[in-house]
């Protein structure tokens, strides 16, 4: 079975494993991203886990999941929008470290990833029109129509953190970083105290200002899922990122606001559910990925130009 060395390059850090192409994950590590010291640091990381790894075992190619906005064609950081790493943008990727490791790469933005991965194995599996949704430090979106990925002009469809909501943006009003410091400013304490799983225990333990704090974010939150839902319809929509781990958190409030939302039909025919990948996510979207883009290169008759 052929193995690929897999990466989910954040702006905190860096996940990486070996996945099979079946997108079962045997190894998994994780450093930190170090974003401050740039692209070139970044590049010199990936090279180093790759060059160990290699040391170890033979793989069939590497596969990306990264922050930013990506060509995949070119395979190159097309914006740096929300990635935190300096100078990333323009990062030719795959032909950078095609050539240090003398392995075909290709890459992906990561809610493209999550989006692949969970329509692959996960809660999107067995649907064509799918909505993602990742809830992290921003928001980022994904849309499939009909099974494939829809990148929008530029490749940058689903940048839903930045939709306007209530003289503000999604992602400002309903992300882990907005839950962290509205429970910060309730609770008047320090924000660098507080982070998302100390607001989610806090809930469960029934702090006040936790709750308020956790009911405004899936106020917001509601808004950005209603008009993705008004706007496509989706078979499923699919929220992840580490919050969404404990589901129950977000549920009974989420759709307790969407139903005063939706009119009645769309109502009835949301179906919205939780990523089952967990952690995993990035580097099993980004083989499932990996896999399209060869099958893709090779009809093109594409395949191992401007890389090795």
């Amino acid at each position: 079975m052929e193995k690929y060395l897999a990466f989910d390059v954040g702006g905190s850090y860096i996940k990486y494993g070996v996945v099979q192409e079946n997108g079962t994950v045997l190894s998994r590590g994780k450093s930190k991203t170090n974003s401050h010291l740039g692209s070139e640091h970044l590049l010199q990381q990936l090279c180093q886990i790759g060059e160990r790894a290699m040391a170890r075992e033979q793989f069939n190619g590497i596969a990306i999941s990264t922050t930013g906005v990506v060509d995949v064609k070119q395979g190159a950081i097309q914006s740096e929008i929300s990635s935190w790493i300096g100078g990333y943008n323009g990062t030719r990727l795959r032909q950078l470290l095609g050539q240090r490791t003398g392995l075909n790469v290709e890459i992906e933005n990561d809610v493209n990833c999550m989006a692949l991965g969970e329509h692959w194995l996960g809660a999107a599996k067995g649907f064509q029109n799918v909505v993602c949704m990742a809830i992290g430090t921003g928001i980022g979106g994904a849309l499939l129509i009909n099974g494939e990925l829809y990148r929008g002009s530029l490749n940058m469809s689903m940048e839903v953190g930045r939709m306007p909501v209530a003289h503000s943006h999604l992602e400002d009003l309903a992300s882990v970083r907005a839950l962290i410091y509205e429970y910060a400013k309730l609770s008047n304490i320090p924000t660098l105290d507080v982070d998302g799983l100390l607001v989610a225990r806090k809930v469960r333990e029934g702090d006040r200002y936790a709750q308020e704090a956790l009911e405004q974010m899936c106020y917001y939150l509601a808004h950005g899922v209603a008009v993705l839902t008004s706007a496509f319809a989706p078979d499923v929509l699919v929220l992840g990122g580490g919050i969404t781990n404990d589901g129950e958190l977000l549920d009974s409030r989420l759709k307790k606001h969407l139903k005063e939302m939706l009119d009645d039909a769309l109502w009835e025919s949301l179906n919205l559910q939780y990523a089952k990948l967990g952690g995993d996510v990035g580097l099993v979207g980004a083989v499932r990925h990996y896999q399209l883009m060869i099958r893709q290169r090779k009809e093109e008759g594409s395949y191992g130009e401007d890389v090795c």
